[in-house]
């Protein structure tokens, strides 16, 4: 990341000399890390992955800070978050409580978002939708992996303890809104994707103006 800072932009010494500023080639440049997933990082001889992961996420508050650079930590859960305790209590969504490893990336983070799955706590109904429909002599079984809950847990710059319920497509990365469950009368739409071909997706993609994006590595 530095490397990629150095390549954008240059460091000079503050006016009074005590400290570093950065001046970026380019103001509205994004530079953004990603870590996928954070877990998988290895920590230095005679420290444990704790230490490693909160010193990354200390250096990338760091970064932020001083060169306006956007990290994307990608973490996994703890195990217990699939406990029976908690789904007979009915707290199964996801809380800064199930991160794995350490909480310290929570409390660096700007904004936190918990990707839930129903599905994986076989719940039948998730906010009114039907996940896992086991009506006799209906074809129709539920929602099921085309379902996830997106928990808005933590958000420094608006509200926060939202939650937002999309229809997810694995296969493409695709994550779309659901209407209102009390507003869908017919489920297939939602569960193949060229049912949405039908919904004129592609046209309206092709309506909108279109901008070129420059990636680099």
């Amino acid at each position: 990341m530095m490397n990629v800072l150095e390549d954008e932009g240059r460091f000079e010494e503050s006016e009074d000399g005590f400290r570093k500023i950065y001046i970026p080639n380019d103001p509205d440049k994004l530079i953004l890390g990603v870590l996928d997933h954070v877990n998988l990082s290895q920590p230095k001889p005679g420290e444990d992955k704790k230490s490693e992961i909160d010193a990354i996420s200390a250096r990338a508050v760091r970064l932020r800070e001083v060169c306006g650079a956007s990290f994307l930590f990608i973490q996994q859960e703890n195990r217990n978050s699939a406990s029976m305790d908690r789904r007979k209590a009915d707290m199964t969504e996801c809380s800064s409580e199930d991160l794995k490893d350490t909480g310290n990336t929570f409390n660096d983070c700007e904004v936190c978002i918990g990707v839930y799955f129903p599905l994986k706590h076989k719940l039948k109904t998730c906010h009114e939708y039907i996940i896992i429909n086991d009506i006799k002599g209906d074809s129709f079984k539920g929602l099921r992996d085309r379902y996830r809950g997106l928990c808005l847990i933590k958000n420094r710059e608006g509200e926060s303890e939202k939650y937002v319920s999309v229809n997810f497509f694995g296969e493409i990365g695709l994550f779309r809104e659901l209407p209102k469950a009390d507003m869908i009368s017919d489920y297939s739409p939602y569960m193949h994707l060229n049912h949405h071909k039908e919904e004129n997706l592609e046209d309206e993609v092709l309506d909108k103006p279109k901008k070129e994006l420059i990636y680099s590595f």
